[in-house]
């Protein structure tokens, strides 16, 4: 295992390489850390901040990457932080499924082979991005209500996600 805290929480990684910077390099293929036992909380409705610290240089023009997702199995309850294509380049997207999508993306391209603090936050009425510490989008939410209290996994959507929804870089 990767880590493991005085909770039972336990993180596993599965091909991602140490980057020699506190981090971890995902090769965009094959490579995930899953976390599991975080003792089944469901966000519901509660108010939530997920972030990572993420760089990649690659263009991906086939959908999202993820950074850092929880869901359950097929796509009902998720929420994720994840890099999408747009017409600017790469951008930082937060995300609520339940039968439907919230999604923001934020204005900045994040695919300049630079470290970048990403989070992003749900509260009662919106969504927000932050990409380095400043706001950098903001859009009316639902808020809806998501019960997933599956694996968190990072760097990938499943362990048997296709290529085009694994993060290829470094978190």
């Amino acid at each position: 295992y990767l880590s493991q805290d005085a909770y039972g929480h336990t993180c596993t990684r599965t091909g991602a390489t140490p980057t020699g910077q506190g981090g971890w390099l995902f090769d965009g293929t094959d490579d995930y850390v899953s976390c599991t036992n975080l003792g089944g909380v469901a966000l519901g409705t509660q108010d939530f901040t997920a972030m990572a610290w993420g760089k990649t240089n690659w263009a991906d023009t086939s959908g999202s990457t993820l950074l850092i997702q929880r869901k359950t199995t097929g796509n009902d309850d998720q929420w994720a932080l994840s890099e999408s294509s747009a017409a600017n380049g790469n951008t930082l997207q937060l995300s609520t499924y339940v039968g439907s999508y919230d999604i923001l993306s934020n204005a900045t391209a994040i695919n300049d082979n630079v470290w970048h603090f990403c989070a992003g936050t749900r509260d009662a009425t919106n969504l927000t991005v932050y990409l380095d510490g400043k706001q950098d989008g903001q859009a009316a939410t639902a808020s809806q209500n998501v019960q997933s209290t599956d694996i968190v996994n990072i760097g990938c959507m499943s362990p048997n996600a296709p290529t085009d929804l694994r993060w290829n870089g470094s978190i």
